[in-house]
């Protein structure tokens, strides 16, 4: 990442964000936090506080979901975590577009993604005291994203902590997460040694399940539609070049496979959200994401 939060328990009651690039920024494994904004972000990085958080941010001043997800980095001995609303410049669109088009190696990158799965904003906290359901972060479009590229994710539930990897999933209780959509044969559809050995014909279909999840994701903006899934279209897009595959990008779908993913259609069942148009335009009819 071009900024990182230096979280090294030696500056105490003090996290600084560093920038990656400079003779003052630091390397080696880190983390990143997958969180609900919850409509308000009480604390993020501005032109105007730019500054002011290089030269280091008071404990306090952090919500509690960033309080517990650094804490339980250090706890991993991990000394620095990538979190989305302070390392980029929110107020900057120049930078926020330069980010988004890094986020796919930000997360393949990251030793461990910590998801705070049950949060419903930045004072929920990663931690829970009582049962609760809803695990508002499964259905966030960006979330999915952050998910299908992190190699390692830990949820912290409502109910329970839940592990996420290539190669497998599972959680507390010993039994199926009927609430995570994703199936491991999905998950490891970005994983690299999938991709490799991957037929183009395999990855279409690959990508077409992903398609499908993802469009049951909400959006708070919804010309995030294609930034939001940039990241995975990045990752495909160079495994097909790696194996001297033409690939072209045209709204959410691919050339080599077009006819066949002009085939969508929608649906209505208990996890899906109603449909509507956006108000506004954002992809031509033919693609999946004008709906």
């Amino acid at each position: 990442p071009d900024r990182i939060l230096d979280i090294d328990p030696a500056l105490e009651d003090m996290i600084i964000l560093r920038d990656s690039q400079s003779s003052s920024g630091i390397s080696g494994p880190y983390a990143c936090l997958s969180h609900c904004w919850g409509g308000y972000q009480p604390l993020k990085t501005t032109k105007e506080t730019l500054l002011i958080h290089m030269q280091g941010i008071h404990w306090e001043r952090l919500p509690k979901t960033f309080q517990d997800a650094i804490a339980y980095a250090r706890s991993l001995n991990i000394n620095k975590i990538w979190i989305d609303s302070l390392c980029i410049i929110q107020d900057d669109m120049t930078d926020w577009a330069k980010q988004s088009a890094l986020m796919a190696k930000i997360y393949r990158n990251a030793i461990l993604t910590i998801s705070a799965t049950a949060a419903q904003g930045p004072n929920s906290g990663l931690f829970r005291e009582q049962m609760e359901q809803d695990q508002p972060l499964l259905h966030r479009a960006w979330a999915l994203q952050e998910r299908l590229l992190s190699p390692r994710v830990l949820h912290f539930g409502a109910t329970e902590i839940m592990w996420e990897c290539m190669e497998t999933s599972c959680c507390e209780c010993g039994g199926e997460m009927y609430d995570f959509y994703l199936r491991d044969w999905e998950k490891k559809q970005l994983h690299p040694t999938t991709l490799v050995n991957s037929t183009a014909s395999r990855t279409a279909t690959g990508w077409r399940c992903l398609v499908y999840h993802y469009s049951m994701m909400r959006l708070t903006i919804p010309n995030d539609i294609f930034p939001a899934i940039s990241g995975a279209a990045k990752v495909i897009a160079e495994s097909l070049r790696q194996r001297g595959i033409s690939s072209t990008y045209i709204a959410g779908m691919w050339k080599q496979s077009f006819i066949e993913e002009c085939l969508w259609h929608t649906e209505t069942d208990y996890l899906s959200l109603p449909l509507r148009r956006p108000l506004t335009y954002r992809a031509p009819t033919f693609s999946w994401a004008s709906v």
